[in-house]
């Protein structure tokens, strides 16, 4: 009898530390935020009891773990045509009503004028307008999360796609001009891109191409993002901090200002830069089903 008894709790002893386990490499996976695990963990464990709310609205607030969220169908801020293509996408938008740290962690994001929404969601209509529906599902994003300022500690940040959760956040503060808008959610739009298709990480690019600082050195100044503001072989000075943003600012610039872009490879006969170029537009078109061909 005790043997058996012995071994039962053993048993028990041993599932319970592997759901432990389980649940917090879950949770590491999974908390992109920054913030400390035990939210997220218990998060992940009342999904696994409980499954997920049928409320659209109640389960985006568990997913993303921004229990403040709002969601605002595509219908309610764009053209009907616009919305239909993300309706059928699965993408939604939402916001906050106050200021809200996604996941307890390192970043803020504030309170929403839903005043700026419409403009911020029509340039983000027109960014995604030429990516094929399909690869647009496939991309799996279901809500774009629009704060008022975002940030990280002090710093004002763009946005940032968080993939295990299918959202992205941005700023509804961080860019004003149209052109600028579909700049940098393109940007971020790169980001999820590669990190859906495991090639954030590149081996074959980081052997062909050097030179990175591998740190964010005043990313927050905009002028890092003008072209022509980086060393040869580089687009700007923000690209010269990691690979991935440097494939990200490429596919951002071919994207919404390509004469530009082959204005500033030609002018200083950069070849460095025409071959990035043609690398990123490579990946584009492979995958994306997008010809951005520099030339």
């Amino acid at each position: 009898m005790r043997s058996v008894a012995a071994t039962s709790i053993a048993l028990i002893t041993g599932i319970a530390f592997l759901g432990t386990m389980a649940l917090l490499i879950e949770a590491r996976h999974h908390n992109f935020y920054g913030g400390p695990l035990s939210e997220k963990m218990m998060q992940l464990a009342y999904i696994h009891l409980h499954g997920l709310p049928d409320d659209p609205e109640k389960r985006a607030r568990l997913e993303s773990g921004i229990f403040g969220l709002n969601l605002l169908p595509p219908q309610a801020v764009l053209p009907p045509a616009a919305a239909e293509r993300f309706n059928r996408a699965g993408i939604t938008f939402a916001y906050v009503q106050e200021n809200v740290r996604p996941g307890n962690g390192s970043y803020l994001c504030q309170a929403t004028d839903i005043g700026l929404i419409p403009a911020v969601a029509a340039n983000i209509a027109a960014a995604l307008s030429i990516v094929p529906g399909d690869v647009l599902r496939a991309m799996n994003l279901k809500t774009i999360v629009l704060c008022g300022d975002l940030l990280q500690g002090k710093k004002k940040v763009g946005g940032f796609p968080v993939p295990p959760d299918n959202l992205m956040l941005l700023s509804l503060t961080h860019r004003t001009r149209p052109a600028d808008i579909q700049d940098f959610f393109l940007h971020e739009f790169y980001h999820l891109f590669e990190a859906r298709n495991n090639i954030t990480a590149d081996a074959n690019w980081d052997r062909l191409y050097k030179g990175y600082a591998n740190a964010y050195r005043g990313a927050a100044d905009s002028s890092n993002n003008l072209i022509g503001k980086g060393k040869p072989g580089f687009i700007n000075r923000y690209s010269q901090s990691f690979a991935y943003e440097d494939r990200a600012e490429i596919f951002a610039k071919l994207m919404t200002d390509r004469p530009a872009l082959m204005q500033l490879i030609t002018t200083r006969n950069d070849q460095v830069l025409y071959s990035k170029t043609q690398y990123v537009a490579e990946t584009a078109r492979l995958l994306m089903k997008i010809d951005i061909a520099p030339f």
